[in-house]
């Protein structure tokens, strides 16, 4: 097993050291969301110093690459896209994140196609890591460029190292099995089975379209997007705080929750869910 050299630890402190603008911002984003209960920034701080430390001497022993930049990239990542947004707002993105951001954290070598595996590596911005080279990720045991979607006319297609083949999605359109590359969603008005057919990613009631708007025609839920609900046959708006919810689902921001009178739950109310990062939220 390899050890990180002193000078390695020297130079990683000085990075993630208290005047890195990346955690400052992290550490500080509870005050800045409002939080009641408050961590101590410079604890705070210390934490990740002791993961990115944690996460590079893992990655040493298994032989992989740990980028101290890619880090405090994805500290930004953080704060930048989640911020102060609520827990369904958020919900799923911090996953994606770790999935498909910005950079590798820790990374190997190996080309699209080749035969991977993942590794357990518990930093706090470095989940899915694998020895995959730069901007692959390992899926099903093989290095996929899974999270760029193909443009029409690019090629759909990959041969893996076993001989099997993999499909990769496509923007605004489909793949193609006959010929391997992407081709061009149906335009708006066209008839339609599923999303994934249509330009504009919208196949509602059978037909290519825009995206939902309040009043429009629908048959479920699905048709009017994840902001509103199908009412009547019409998208509507999701209740608020404050709001009765009887199908259990409310605006972003917000989240059903039984409101309790004398001891028994009466009905339930959307009730503001607060910033994702503070207790309760």
């Amino acid at each position: 097993m390899r050890r990180m050299s002193p000078w390695m630890i020297v130079a990683l402190g000085l990075a993630l050291g208290c005047e890195a603008r990346s955690v400052r911002r992290i550490c500080t984003l509870p005050e800045s969301c409002g939080c009641m209960q408050l961590n101590d920034v410079n604890s705070c701080q210390n934490s990740i110093q002791n993961d990115a430390t944690q996460t590079q001497e893992q990655a040493n022993s298994l032989g992989l690459a740990f980028d101290v930049d890619c880090y405090l990239d994805r500290l930004d990542e953080v704060v930048d896209v989640l911020g102060c947004r609520s827990a369904t707002d958020v919900a799923g993105e911090y996953e994606q994140l770790l999935l498909c951001g910005s950079c590798d954290v820790v990374h190997g070598d190996k080309p699209e196609g080749a035969a991977c595996q993942t590794v357990q590596v518990s930093g706090f911005v470095s989940a899915n890591a694998g020895d995959c080279a730069p901007g692959l990720r390992c899926l099903g045991g093989f290095c996929l460029d899974a999270c760029r979607q193909r443009a029409p006319g690019e090629p759909c297609t990959l041969d893996l190292s076993d001989g099997s083949t993999t499909t990769y999605a496509c923007a605004g359109g489909s793949c193609d099995a006959n010929t391997g590359t992407c081709v061009a969603g149906f335009a708006d008005g066209q008839a339609c089975n599923y999303n994934e057919q249509c330009s504009s990613g919208w196949c509602r009631q059978a037909v290519c379209g825009g995206p939902p708007k309040l009043g429009d025609p629908c048959g479920f839920d699905g048709d009017c997007g994840d902001a509103l609900a199908c009412i009547n046959n019409a998208c509507a708006s999701l209740p608020g705080a404050g709001q009765p919810c009887p199908d259990f689902r409310c605006a972003p921001g917000s989240t059903c929750q039984p409101m309790t009178v004398q001891g028994v739950p009466d009905q339930y109310v959307c009730v503001d869910e607060g910033p994702w990062l503070c207790p309760g939220g």
